[in-house]
Protein backbone atom coordinates (compact mmCIF):
# COMPACT_ATOMS: atom_id res chain seq x y z
CA UNK A 1 0.00 0.00 0.00
CA UNK A 2 1.66 3.41 -0.79
CA UNK A 3 1.24 6.54 1.35
CA UNK A 4 -1.52 8.50 -1.28
CA UNK A 5 -3.52 5.11 -0.64
CA UNK A 6 -3.26 5.56 2.95
CA UNK A 7 -3.76 9.14 3.17
CA UNK A 8 -6.92 8.58 0.97
CA UNK A 9 -8.81 5.74 3.28
CA UNK A 10 -7.44 7.85 6.82
CA UNK A 11 -9.10 10.95 5.28
CA UNK A 12 -12.02 8.70 4.31
CA UNK A 13 -12.20 7.38 7.84
CA UNK A 14 -11.93 10.75 9.77
CA UNK A 15 -14.54 12.21 7.12
CA UNK A 16 -12.38 15.15 6.10
CA UNK A 17 -12.52 16.22 2.42
CA UNK A 18 -8.71 16.98 1.55
CA UNK A 19 -7.63 18.38 -1.75
CA UNK A 20 -4.96 17.03 -3.96
CA UNK A 21 -2.35 19.14 -2.56
CA UNK A 22 -3.08 18.58 0.91
CA UNK A 23 -3.37 14.51 -0.04
CA UNK A 24 0.29 14.73 -1.80
CA UNK A 25 1.82 16.91 1.27
CA UNK A 26 0.25 14.09 4.15
CA UNK A 27 1.45 11.42 2.38
CA UNK A 28 5.35 13.03 1.96
CA UNK A 29 4.71 13.69 5.65
CA UNK A 30 4.20 9.89 6.21
CA UNK A 31 6.70 8.47 4.48
CA UNK A 32 9.31 11.47 6.41
CA UNK A 33 7.61 9.26 9.49
CA UNK A 34 8.27 6.02 8.55
CA UNK A 35 11.80 6.61 7.11
CA UNK A 36 12.57 8.41 11.15
CA UNK A 37 11.43 5.36 12.64
CA UNK A 38 13.70 2.72 10.40
CA UNK A 39 16.74 5.22 10.68
CA UNK A 40 15.87 4.35 14.37
CA UNK A 41 15.38 0.81 13.55
CA UNK A 42 18.71 0.37 12.66
CA UNK A 43 20.53 1.51 15.74
CA UNK A 44 21.63 -1.59 17.80
CA UNK A 45 21.25 -0.16 21.26
CA UNK A 46 22.46 -3.30 22.94
CA UNK A 47 20.17 -2.38 26.01
CA UNK A 48 17.47 -4.55 27.27
CA UNK A 49 13.69 -3.02 27.56
CA UNK A 50 12.34 -1.77 30.40
CA UNK A 51 9.41 -0.66 32.41
CA UNK A 52 10.98 1.47 34.75
CA UNK A 53 14.06 3.24 34.60
CA UNK A 54 14.16 3.12 38.70
CA UNK A 55 13.90 -0.04 40.40
CA UNK A 56 10.53 -0.15 42.88
CA UNK A 57 11.02 -1.37 46.30
CA UNK A 58 7.34 -2.27 46.66
CA UNK A 59 6.48 -5.50 45.72
CA UNK A 60 2.42 -5.79 44.06
CA UNK A 61 -0.03 -8.11 46.24
CA UNK A 62 -1.75 -11.20 43.99
CA UNK A 63 -5.00 -9.83 42.61
CA UNK A 64 -7.83 -12.29 44.33
CA UNK A 65 -11.63 -11.54 43.86
CA UNK A 66 -13.37 -11.83 47.08
CA UNK A 67 -16.93 -12.25 48.09
CA UNK A 68 -18.29 -9.04 49.99
CA UNK A 69 -20.26 -10.71 52.49
CA UNK A 70 -22.43 -7.37 53.67
CA UNK A 71 -23.93 -4.72 50.57
CA UNK A 72 -24.78 -1.87 53.13
CA UNK A 73 -27.22 -0.87 49.93
CA UNK A 74 -29.30 -3.94 49.54
CA UNK A 75 -32.05 -3.14 51.82
CA UNK A 76 -32.27 0.48 49.62
CA UNK A 77 -32.28 -1.54 46.51
CA UNK A 78 -34.85 -4.16 47.64
CA UNK A 79 -37.15 -1.39 48.47
CA UNK A 80 -36.95 0.70 45.31
CA UNK A 81 -36.86 -2.09 42.54
CA UNK A 82 -39.40 -4.14 41.44
CA UNK A 83 -38.17 -7.25 40.05
CA UNK A 84 -39.59 -9.06 36.65
CA UNK A 85 -41.80 -12.18 36.71
CA UNK A 86 -39.34 -14.05 34.81
CA UNK A 87 -36.80 -12.62 37.61
CA UNK A 88 -34.43 -11.53 34.93
CA UNK A 89 -34.38 -7.98 35.51
CA UNK A 90 -34.84 -5.11 37.72
CA UNK A 91 -37.50 -2.37 36.79
CA UNK A 92 -36.00 0.81 39.40
CA UNK A 93 -38.67 4.14 39.87
CA UNK A 94 -39.33 6.53 37.44
CA UNK A 95 -37.09 9.65 37.42
CA UNK A 96 -40.28 12.00 35.75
Amino acid sequence: MNFDEIVEKISKIARINLSEEEKKRFSKEIENVLEAFSEIDKINANVEPTFHPVESEYELREDVPEKFEIDPFENIIKENIEITKDGKYMKGPKIL
